[in-house]
């Protein structure tokens, strides 16, 4: 977390310009920036064609070992076990092990509010994204839950085997700290069934009530059972966390106002809210907030990419699946001109704004509505590119009505021609009077001055984007455009994507692959909602 801090903070102040050294690219290429295994990180793992986890990028995977590694060797490491006979030998080492797991699992219970928060102050000091603490929480929350099984099953044979099984049961029933901890067992066992991806994913909304619920249970019997034992130092530091986190996002909720409207407008399977600006809230590009609609359990909260229309307005637009999103869809689809207004809670904002602007070439690669992160990106590097700095835009996108309620951005992006802005629309339709400049991939990735002014004048003189190059065929080579920019660049590169998990796995192994490539510092990241 120290050396993740540091490097955050060294992006932050410092603009890269000079080559890795080959040591320090070799250890980006193979540790920190591909994913563990198969080239997936945010797509899941799949059996029989049905997915089953997400394994975390090959970082957290070695965190996360030695992590068990250190789990198992302070469960089970140096006993200072009497010189006795066997049997109590044996009696001496299920207590101490019963004893050591106990206080193991209750320390982890901090770790695990913490790492849970979307207010945690170590993500501002390390850098680390939401999703990477998500994975963490998960982690330490197995951990947890399997040292506490440990201690219980630990003590369940000393007392059954030192003084009777019908002891051991009268004990459990009539000593209530005893029947806390044990009921608190089986719930961490019961979070962490739930907690399975498939489960996770398809049901996210009814995991995470039950998640919650079964959390709030969870501390008032595990409370009873520590406090009971002298610990309850742990047990007030995790209610702490809990109730600060709880009550920062009450502020932020405050902060932006309790009575916002949003308006609402439906394409295709796109739901487009638009908020009127708010001085005091202000977004940095790459920031989301979450979103709460009054009207469909208001306790329910979502994260939403944000970005700017031309009027300043805070722009919001998510696909509709299931859940909150669905409902919001049906409920607009039914109004007039597929328009409404939606009263709005918003907790914001949070995530931080990617130093990009220090890197001379940038690519933004958007993947559908993905495109909304990146798009505020452009949008800022737009309004204040500096001499000599190269940006790409790139929307790979299906659907006609992406393009239609992209207009207004993708119209102020290309206004002053400042930015390469390459558009991968299959599926869409392109108008009769419109001249395009249809591109190969290769083509696309190595564009001429002459061929770019040949193809604003085209789109100008029949479409509404001007300056934009479109494809309406073909698939971009994502691996061979990032190779041809890294390559081509003069000096550092920053690879930024948000879209579907093989748009950004496919990124995340061109980048891993060429970092050593590169005629400077090369940089990637990452904005994926895959916590869920």
């Amino acid at each position: 977390m120290l050396s993740s801090a540091a490097n955050t903070w060294v992006q932050k102040l410092f603009r890269f310009r000079g080559k890795s050294n080959t040591y320090i690219a070799k250890f980006r290429k193979f540790v920190t920036l591909p994913a563990t295994f198969n080239g997936q990180h945010v797509q899941p793992q799949k059996i029989f064609g049905i997915p089953y986890n997400v394994i975390p990028l090959r970082w957290q995977s070695l965190a996360l070992t030695g992590f068990t590694i250190l789990n198992l060797i302070f469960m089970f490491a140096d006993y200072d076990v009497f010189d006795t006979d066997s049997q109590s030998k044996t009696a001496m080492y299920r207590r101490y092990i019963a004893d050591r797991t106990g206080i193991i699992a209750t320390a982890l219970c901090v770790p695990l509010f913490l790492f849970a928060g979307r207010n945690n102050i170590l993500m501002y000091l390390s850098g680390w994204s939401f999703e990477t603490f998500n994975v963490f929480h998960r982690w330490v929350g197995r951990w947890m839950m399997l040292q506490s099984a440990v201690h219980g099953i630990a003590y369940s044979f000393q007392y059954a085997l030192a003084q009777g099984h019908a002891f051991y049961v009268q004990r459990i029933w009539h000593l209530h700290s005893i029947f806390a901890g044990t009921l608190a067992t089986l719930i961490a066992g019961i979070m962490c069934i739930l907690a399975f991806y498939p489960l996770r994913h398809h049901f996210y909304e009814t995991f995470l009530i039950l998640h919650i619920g079964l959390s709030i249970v969870f501390v008032y019997y595990v409370y009873i059972h520590c406090v009971a034992f002298g610990y309850a130092q742990y047990m007030y530091c995790m209610v702490a966390i809990w109730g600060f986190d709880r009550f920062v996002r009450i502020l932020r909720i405050l902060y932006a106002g309790l009575k916002i409207n949003a308006k609402v407008t439906v394409y295709g399977d796109a739901v487009y809210l638009t908020v009127k600006p708010m001085l005091h809230m202000k977004p940095k590009p790459g920031q989301y907030a979450y979103i709460y609609l009054m009207k469909y359990k208001f306790w329910e909260s979502h994260p939403f990419s944000v970005m700017q229309d031309k009027d300043g307005s805070y722009v919001f637009v998510t696909r509709a699946e299931k859940g909150m999103t669905k409902y919001l869809r049906d409920r607009v689809s039914k109004m007039e001109n597929q328009e409404g207004t939606v009263s709005v809670w918003i907790e914001g904002w949070y995530g931080e704004e990617y130093p990009i602007k220090l890197y001379d070439t940038i690519l933004l690669v958007g993947g559908g509505i993905g495109v909304t992160a990146v798009m505020h990106y452009a949008l800022h590097l737009n309004k204040h590119l500096r001499e000599g700095q190269h940006v790409i835009f790139l929307w790979v996108v299906r659907g006609q009505d992406n393009l239609k309620w992209a207009k207004d951005q993708v119209e102020e992006l290309s206004r002053d021609g400042r930015i390469d802005i390459r558009i991968y629309a299959r599926g869409c339709e392109k108008s009769n009077t419109e001249k395009v400049h249809q591109l190969s991939d290769s083509d696309s990735a190595e564009l001429s001055s002459s061929d770019k002014e040949a193809d604003h004048s085209s789109l100008s003189s029949g479409g509404s984007w001007s300056g934009v190059t479109m494809n309406y065929e073909d698939r971009p080579d994502l691996e061979e455009i990032i190779h041809t920019t890294i390559v081509e660049a003069p000096s550092s590169v920053a690879v930024v994507t948000c879209g579907p998990g093989s748009l950004a796995d496919t990124c995340r192994h061109a980048v891993a692959a060429n970092v050593e490539k590169g005629n400077g510092h090369v940089d990637y990241f990452e904005d994926a909602f895959s916590w869920a």
